[in-house]
């Protein structure tokens, strides 16, 4: 983690060395090197920006930077990068210099699971040299750095507060600098040498086709590049690991930074000798990626080779294997199955194989990533390929006195060919999880897996439709990459991380599974390579969706008659024993949907629902009511959308608020409470008839929130705010009980009753449009607080959100959401991606966990997270109203209904 935060200093570092440059001393002609001449030839990866400012910052406003800055390491990163500028601002000009001059880095492995970074940086002259020197002891602290002599050169070593030590040099006008202090002495002895990288011939190749104008240039050696891979990866794939430094020489890439994707273009080198792999292709032309049709859309990993002569590709293949020393096992063993079972197995397979070869791995369903591999082979023809691959298991069956396997599954033909490990022998070491053969023909296919059951799987997905090709998010990553290649190597990062444990380090296994709902963010990755007049074009993309997290897919879509911006609620349908949907739309219509997301009944209304919507239930024969009002009419509905008899009930007046409904005794008799424009208070009962042991409560101003019923110790108590925050305290029959001279702020949005043992300890909670908290409690002591500054109008909620007993401030302002405690310590915050509602949404779920909605109605996004403001797997999902969660079928499973921009109602189930 360390060298990942040392790496940003030391960039910053290297923007600010020479500063001179602009202000002082440019006719100064002093010879230099350039950088890469001082980079030791062991470094596995090197990067090169002749604009770091610009491409940082460019990286740093993309939604992937915004994304890791969230995890622990990336907000360290982010820290010390906000360090580093606040120091540049000290002295501006220096910052300026690197807007034409390049930074090197470069990795090298150094030892066991270890490896370093090399920073390197051309002086535009000598005099620049002590502007870098007085910089660099500003960062340490303004001390002097203790000095070593290497080899006739001084090497400085500096250690700023509270981080690492770093180790600088300069010679020949170049800054080298890194942690690891010997990795200096390895770039000066290089420098000393007059070899380097643009002196190899190989090297030349990739360097010469480096664009110019783009935010980098990244190179891969990949003699090295095994050593350096072995750092992340499980020890049980080192082996294969270093089977990769004999795949090419060097690749040289173009970075493009996008907001949502990085996008590298070049050319890769691989020498004429038969000791490259991807030389094996030299002679093949890129071939089209057509497979993708039948290709589950859950797959996880997939490498396809192109090869338009297949036969010579072989042979060459055979070529590459003598080189490894391997061929000679490969003939006695090929010989053994020819001799053994009387045929040609090499022709057996390679006399029907066309263009397109495949390992394909899906979404893992189980610890075993050979549960879920394919091998796919496209066809020359597919009469051909069944024939001779029959001809093959006749002969083994005959051979093994067995009798021949076969199954059915809808319209295929399943067949076991006996012959175990044969796949990895004619196709490559990639496939050495296929370790049985069972097959398949598909379209112009064979598929061959582990089991009968993998291969019934790929079938099922193929005949429903569920393949790559149509996949919407796949067929977008394209648009970033060739529709051919020699080799495509595709990975679904979000499936690849459910099995992490079996290709990367324990630690970092255990990261990604900890920050897996940030990663899966990261989305897809693709990385080609296609055969050019001697060189290989390559391509990459690493692309980033932020709407991305194991995306929840809906149980069902509603399309609704128009637009609807109103909250859904849950009522209870007692006849079917499951759960509606009750809403309205903007033309005042209202609808019923039931559990399987069919409309039920639909009704128009001459008004909108002025308010929440609730559920009165019968004590002795319970049946579906809905309750609501509008502002001049209060409705009860039945099941079938009907009036309940004698209502609507239209008021005498106005009502200015939502009506509440409670009962006292919790027995079906249930109080309904209005506020009025002529500023009264009324209650009714259940029938709708106003009730006349509650004194009319007339207030001195107009009432617009609704009316709160609580309880404290066995007193009853109904608390009433008026508009400029007057507070009124009554018992049951509307008589004020407590007179309170405290206020809350004009026009509050919202108010909370937090009862307590008495009316000391019971308190009302609200908070103004700036986030500052009035508390007042019931014997009229007042508390006031501002937890921070807020940058935008802000929502407030006043819950127990973490079920420790006492109730959290839950703030969103802007795209902020953060929570205070009740000693108004900040215990967690999210930043969203965009501006959502201000009002955050608190549900509470029947497990005794809590979840903290928020809604971004501009970009159709609705978020969920838990009480330490962690974002639920699967979210965010398309929506754009309010949502409420509740279990549809009563069979345990939760669902989030909400509204979506294209005028549906949607409900997503929740793992």
């Amino acid at each position: 983690m360390w060298k990942k935060i040392l790496l940003v200093i030391t960039i910053a570092i290297c923007i600010a060395a020479g500063g001179y440059w602009f202000t002082y001393l440019k006719e100064i002609k002093t010879p230099i090197s350039s950088g890469i001449n001082a980079i030791p030839l062991d470094a596995a990866l090197i990067f090169e920006s002749k604009q770091s400012p610009l491409a940082w910052n460019k990286f740093a406003s993309g939604n992937m930077w915004q994304e890791l800055i969230g995890t622990t390491t990336g907000n360290k990163l982010n820290l010390q990068v906000q360090y580093i500028d606040s120091l540049l601002k000290t002295t501006p000009s220096v910052a300026k210099l690197l807007m034409n001059q390049s930074v090197f880095i470069s990795a090298h492995h150094s030892g066991v699971n270890s490896f370093d970074f090399l920073f390197v940086y051309s002086l535009p002259n000598l005099s620049y040299q002590s502007t870098v020197t007085g910089f660099l002891k500003t960062v340490n602290n303004n001390k002097n750095p203790f000095t070593r002599s290497y080899d006739d050169v001084d090497i400085n070593i500096i250690h700023p507060k509270n981080k690492d030590s770093l180790s600088f040099a300069f010679l020949q006008g170049i800054l080298m600098m890194s942690s690891n202090q010997t990795l200096v002495e390895d770039a000066i002895r290089q420098l000393k040498s007059g070899v380097s990288f643009p002196k190899d011939k190989n090297f030349n190749k990739v360097i010469s086709t480096a664009g110019k104008n783009v935010d980098g240039n990244f190179y891969v050696n990949y003699k090295k590049f095994p050593g350096l891979l072995n750092n992340f990866a499980n020890s049980t794939l080192h082996e294969q690991i270093s089977g990769l430094s004999d795949f090419a020489d060097y690749s040289g890439w173009d970075v493009t930074i996008k907001p949502s994707s990085l996008l590298f273009s070049g050319f890769t080198q691989a020498n004429d000798s038969s000791n490259s792999f991807l030389n094996l292709f030299s002679k093949q032309d890129p071939e089209e990626i057509e497979m993708t049709k039948i290709i589950p859309s859950k797959t996880a990993f997939f490498f396809f080779m192109g090869v338009s002569d297949v036969k010579a590709f072989h042979r060459n293949y055979k070529i590459y294997l003598n080189y490894k020393q391997k061929l000679q096992a490969y003939e006695q063993y090929i010989e053994e199955i020819n001799k053994k079972y009387h045929v040609n197995i090499e022709r057996s397979f390679l006399d029907w194989i066309k263009n397109e070869i495949a390992l394909v791995i899906t979404d893992p369903s189980s610890a075993s990533i050979a549960d879920n591999s394919y091998a796919i082979l496209r066809t020359a023809g597919i009469s051909d390929a069944e024939n001779s691959l029959n001809a093959l298991t006749d002969s083994i069956c005959k051979k093994n006195s067995e009798k021949k396997d076969t199954a059915h599954y809808e319209e295929y033909v399943l067949t076991h060919l006996n012959l175990p490990g044969i796949l990895p022998r004619i196709l490559g070491w990639q496939f050495d999880k296929l370790t049985d053969t069972y097959f398949t023909t598909i379209d112009d296919y064979v598929v061959f897996a582990n089991s009968l059951k993998a291969l019934k799987n790929f079938i099922h997905d193929f005949e429903h439709n569920k393949t790559l090709e149509k996949d919407k998010g796949y067929r977008s990553f394209m648009e970033n990459i060739s529709g051919e290649a020699n080799i495509y190597i595709y990975a679904a990062v979000p499936r690849v991380l459910s099995s992490s444990a079996n290709f990367l380090t324990e630690e970092l296994a255990m990261d990604a599974l900890h920050q897996q709902d940030r990663f899966r963010k990261f989305d897809k990755i693709g990385v080609q390579f296609s055969s050019n007049k001697g060189l290989f074009y390559s391509n990459a993309c690493i692309s980033f969706n932020s709407m991305y997290g194991h995306e929840l897919k809906p149980q069902w879509e509603t399309q609704l008659d128009t637009s609807f911006h109103f909250q859904p609620y849950l009522v209870t349908n007692y006849r079917s024993n499951t759960t509606d949907v009750f809403l309205q739309d903007d033309t005042n219509k209202i609808y019923l949907v039931n559990s399987e997301g069919k409309i039920s009944w639909k009704r128009q209304l001459p008004e909108a629902i002025a308010g929440a919507v609730f559920q009165p239930v019968a004590f002795k024969n319970p049946k579906m009511q809905i309750l609501f009002n509008t502002t001049t009419h209060l409705y009860k509905l039945d099941e079938n959308g009907r009036d309940s008899k004698g209502f609507p009930v239209k008021f005498k007046s106005t009502v200015t608020n939502s009506i509440n409904m409670v009962s006292y005794e919790k027995n079906g008799d249930y109080r309904i409470f209005a506020a009025f424009n002529d500023n009264t208070i009324r209650c009714f009962n259940a029938l709708g008839a106003e009730v006349s042991g509650f004194k009319s409560l007339r207030t001195d101003n107009p009432v617009t929130l609704p009316v709160h019923y609580f309880k404290v110790n066995t007193k009853d108590y109904i608390c009433v705010i008026d508009v400029v925050g007057k507070i009124y305290i009554t018992d049951r029959q509307g008589e004020i009980k407590i007179k309170l001279k405290e206020r809350f702020p004009q026009l509050a949005k919202c108010f909370f009753v937090e009862a307590g043992s008495d009316t000391e300890h019971t308190h009302l909670v609200t908070a103004d449009s700036t986030g500052k908290v009035v508390k007042i409690s019931l014997n009229d002591s007042k508390e006031q607080f501002r937890p921070q500054r807020f940058d935008s109008p802000v929502g407030m909620d006043y819950q127990d959100i973490d079920h420790d007993g006492q109730n959290e401030y839950v703030f969103q302002s802007g795209s902020e959401l953060t929570i205070y405690n009740q000693q108004k310590k900040l215990v967690a915050s999210y930043r969203f991606n965009e501006q959502v509602m201000p009002q955050p949404l608190i549900i509470h779920l029947p497990d005794g966990s809590s979840r903290i909605g928020a809604v971004s109605s501009t970009v159709n996004s609705v978020y969920l997270l838990n009480a330490t403001c962690t974002p639920i797997t699967g979210f965010p999902v398309k929506g754009k109203t309010r949502f409420t969660i509740g279990d549809l079928t009563t069979e345990n499973l939760l669902y989030l209904i909400t509204g979506s921009a294209d005028n549906r109602l949607i409900s997503y189930p929740l793992e």
